[in-house]
Parts: structure tokens; sequence; C-alpha cells
């Protein structure tokens, strides 16, 4: 199958404004879209247990400026188990708020 270049994936609509043609346009589609994102959602956010110590996991630190906090909050409780695949590291304000999250164990 051909790949589209991102050119021809988008078209200009009424006003100047860009649609893109993967858009769903009908409620099937609608409704087969929303399934295959809940679907991976699902799996990405499943409960992880490590079969790594520690000392052998990749390190992410998660940084965020001060007004993005809150962002930040949301992103580390919705991707919690995706979290787990890391060692995490960050700023004072950051690690003391994974802290509350996850526990002092974690």
């Amino acid at each position: 199958m051909a790949r589209t270049s991102m050119r021809e994936q988008m078209n200009i609509g009424h006003r100047g404004s860009r649609r893109s043609t993967l858009q769903p346009t009908n409620d099937d589609e609608r409704q087969a879209l929303a399934t295959e994102v809940n679907d991976i959602a699902n799996t990405v956010t499943a409960p992880f247990e490590s079969k790594f110590a520690p000392s052998d996991m990749r390190q992410l630190a998660l940084v965020a400026h001060n007004h993005m906090k809150p962002a930040m909050k949301e992103f580390i409780q919705t991707y919690s188990e995706v979290l787990k695949k890391f060692r995490i590291t960050g700023t004072q304000t950051t690690m003391r708020m994974c802290k509350t999250l996850w526990g002092e164990d974690n």
C-alpha cells in the first residue's frame, strides 16, 4: 500500500480551515475509531509488574514548569502503569507529587 504524504492527507475546507481525510465522516467510523483508541488506552494502562530490578530499568526524568504541574499530575495519574516501567527522577516538586500519588516505596 502506498504511503500518503501529510499534504495529501490534508485538504482545505471552506473558509480555509484544514480537515484531515483520515477524520471519521459518519457515526460508524467514529464508533470504530473510539473503540480502537479505547483498546489502545486499555493496553497501555494495564497493570504492570516489572521483571527487572530498579537499577536495571531505564531512567525517565519528569520535568514541568510550575504552571504545568496540574497537567503533569494528570499525566502521572493517567500513565501510572507505563511510568512504572522506568526509574523516575525529576525536580523536587515533581518527585514530591509522585510520592504523594504512588507512595514512598514506588
